[in-house]
C-alpha cells in the first residue's frame, strides 16, 4: 500500500529492518528515485531514532557527509541505519565508517557502494524530524564530532 507522509513525499511499503528482503526492496525503490519508508528495530541509534520509529530513506543526490544517517548494507549483508562518523579514500575507493549513536564501538568500514541512501525523515508518534533542514544537519555534525571525541578518549 502506498501512502503519503505529512511532507508530501511519496512513501512506499512499510517494512522493517528485520524483513528478510529489505535490502533488495530498498535497492529497487531507491534505484527508481523513490523514497523508501521503513520501521526501525533496535536501540543502536537512541535517542535520535528509537525502536519502532519510521524513517524515510532517499537516494542521495547530495554528497554523503560525516554526520549523515544512512541505510547501509553491512559486511554481513544485513540492513543497518547508522550515522557516518568517518570517510577515507583507499586507493581511489571511498570507505565510510559508521556507528550507532548509542554504541561505544564503530562499525567496520564499508565501501561507498554499500550505502543505499540517506535518512531524510524520522517519524515518532506525532513528531516529524526533517533531516534535510540545515539546522538539523548542523546538529547532526556536532553530535558526530562529540561522539568521535568519545572514541578517542576510549582508546587512551
Amino acid at each position: 500500500m502506498q501512502t503519503f507522509s505529512k511532507t508530501k513525499s511519496k512513501v512506499t511499503r512499510e517494512i522493517g529492518l528485520t524483513s528478510s528482503n529489505i535490502l533488495e526492496l530498498a535497492r529497487l525503490e531507491l534505484s527508481k528515485n523513490r523514497p523508501f519508508r521503513m520501521q526501525v528495530s533496535g536501540n543502536s541509534m537512541t535517542p535520535n531514532i528509537c525502536d519502532g520509529d519510521f524513517v524515510t530513506v532517499e537516494h542521495s543526490n547530495q554528497k554523503i557527509r560525516v554526520g549523515d544517517i544512512v541505510l547501509l548494507s553491512s559486511v554481513s549483508d544485513t540492513a543497518l541505519v547508522h550515522r557516518i562518523t568517518k570517510m577515507e579514500d583507499r586507493s581511489g575507493v571511498l570507505y565510510f565508517t559508521t556507528c550507532g549513536d548509542a554504541s561505544n564501538y564503530q562499525d567496520i568500514p564499508i565501501p561507498q557502494a554499500n550505502i543505499l541512501g540517506r535518512v531524510t525523515l524520522i517519524e515518532r508518534k506525532d513528531k516529524l524530524v526533517n533531516l534535510n533542514n540545515p539546522f538539523t544537519r548542523l546538529i547532526s555534525r556536532l553530535f558526530t564530532f562529540f561522539n568521535r571525541l568519545k572514541f578517542r578518549s576510549n582508546k587512551d
